[in-house]
């Protein structure tokens, strides 16, 4: 028996990879006007999804989807002490967030035959490849 829900399709042979690249970077430094930092962080990532149907793709092999986006954080910061009881402290802060979700990937240039279509003389797969050809 299966074990999967009937209607659904399952299978190994197309593997789902990840790429996502992190860094960070932290300065500090004392001056006359305070301590001063900076902090700068960035991730990179780019998804393969060959099943995408989140974002209503197939659940069927040869027609993937490219997840990609880049995801960066910069902080700056001055604290600056006056005496013993007193401290002023400022802070700005900029994030920006790109994504491109679900760029096909796949489709183009599958044949029927691959997805299991019988694409004989006379069968309704040739018919409609002569059709799409004299558009």
């Amino acid at each position: 028996m299966p074990s999967n829900a009937n209607g659904t399709f399952s299978t190994s042979a197309y593997n789902e990879t990840l790429r996502d690249d992190k860094g960070a970077y932290r300065l500090d430094a004392d001056t006359r006007w305070g301590r001063m930092s900076a902090y700068y962080s960035m991730d990179n990532y780019a998804e393969n999804n060959p099943y995408p149907t989140a974002q209503g793709g197939a659940n069927i092999p040869g027609f993937g989807a490219l997840y990609t986006g880049r995801a960066q954080f910069v902080v700056l910061g001055d604290t600056k002490t006056f005496g013993a009881t007193a401290v002023n402290e400022f802070h700005f802060s900029y994030t920006r967030d790109t994504n491109f979700l679900g760029q096909p990937l796949g489709g183009v240039g599958v044949s029927l035959v691959s997805q299991g279509f019988d694409t004989g003389p006379g069968t309704l797969a040739a018919i409609s490849h002569s059709l799409a050809e004299e558009e």
